[in-house]
């Protein structure tokens, strides 16, 4: 995840979430703390937001504070071992979704009520997708019988309808990444990419027919998109001597927010924004320092990982977009990472 001071190695990039806190853990271990707010997230109707849902959101964080009404989603250690957790922002009260494996690349589906996540739980060291409700209950891998066994799949997203989940993987043996499309009941995947370099970091069009990935086909980590079945390859951003990954789009489809890095005598990253054709660029944070991982709460808003320097601990912000001023959301001493938000009414 952090790139390296000469151009990124694939290894180096591929050290995603799970892998920024795959380190010695002084933390003691705790129990973790119950939040009513999950549950009552759980049971909500299985709908899709509609879009007067999206501009009340939009209108509720048009100036966004610490104590919005919201539960963070996020990757820590601060009860050891990596793990996915919740924060209820309104009374601060902190929950982790799992234990005793490392957890990490939470992401949640678009209605708020499901994670997909990988895990080591029953492959370590390799890593298997699952699927989970958002308050923790029922965990369940996403394979198939003839998936590989000494294989790994990462950064896994769900489709706008919640049937599919995209990830990229090193599952056919070529020595590189591909990305894959499974179906969540079966486990049955389809490759999408089949090249020789490597391609990581998809997600989905909100429309659900389109995946936009990260790709250094052609020297650096550039923006594509593809169908989901694999045709119509469109190079969307080219950042010459930048690297460009964890894109995504607004839930209006109109913009695309990704994590930019020169790749020369720089450990600096940085949030960016462009028009879903790949024009307007604009960088949004600013100066020293590592921000990361940013995603979308309605059209206007981002919640991002960030940190000034390597020496410190990974902290969530929020911020607006029109307003851009990072609003500080997790100060405990430990490292909180890949956020996602959902707000509650």
């Amino acid at each position: 995840m952090i790139m390296a001071t000469a151009k990124a190695s694939p290894a180096v990039l591929l050290t995603s979430a799970l892998t920024l806190f795959l380190f010695a853990c002084t933390q003691p271990s705790a129990s973790p703390l119950d939040s009513p707010v999950l549950s009552q997230v759980a049971t909500e109707s299985n709908t899709t937001p509609s879009k007067s849902h999206e501009q009340e959101v939009d209108a509720l964080l048009a100036s966004p504070s610490a104590n919005i009404p919201g539960v963070l989603i996020f990757v820590s250690d601060l009860f050891s071992k990596p793990g996915i957790g919740a924060l209820d922002l309104r009374d601060r009260t902190i929950r982790m979704l799992t234990s005793g494996s490392i957890d990490a690349d939470p992401s949640l589906s678009s209605d708020g009520r499901k994670i997909v996540f990988i895990s080591t739980r029953n492959r370590d060291p390799y890593y298997d997708i699952y699927i989970m409700n958002i308050d923790g209950s029922d965990q369940n891998p996403i394979r198939s019988a003839n998936d590989l066994s000494i294989r790994s799949n990462f950064s896994p997203v769900l489709s706008p309808d919640g049937q599919y989940v995209v990830f990229h993987s090193d599952r056919d043996l070529n020595g590189n990444m591909d990305i894959y499309i499974a179906d969540i009941s079966s486990g049955n995947s389809k490759r999408i990419t089949n090249h020789p370099a490597m391609d990581i970091y998809p997600s989905w069009s909100p429309d659900g027919r389109r995946i936009i990935f990260s790709s250094d086909r052609d020297g650096d980590y550039d923006l594509y998109t593809i169908n989901i079945d694999g045709s119509d390859l469109r190079k969307v951003f080219v950042h010459p001597e930048y690297s460009d990954i964890f894109p995504r789009y607004s839930p209006n489809g109109q913009y695309i927010v990704f994590t930019t890095q020169f790749y020369l005598d720089s450990t600096d990253s940085h949030i960016a924004l462009i028009r879903s054709d790949g024009s307007g660029y604009r960088q949004i944070t600013q100066g020293k320092g590592q921000y990361q991982h940013a995603t979308w709460v309605g059209n206007r808003t981002l919640v991002f990982s960030g940190r000034s320097n390597i020496y410190e601990k990974w902290r969530v912000y929020i911020s607006s977009l029109e307003n851009f001023n990072p609003v500080q959301l997790t100060s405990q001493d430990a490292n909180f990472y890949n956020p996602s938000l959902i707000i509650t009414r």
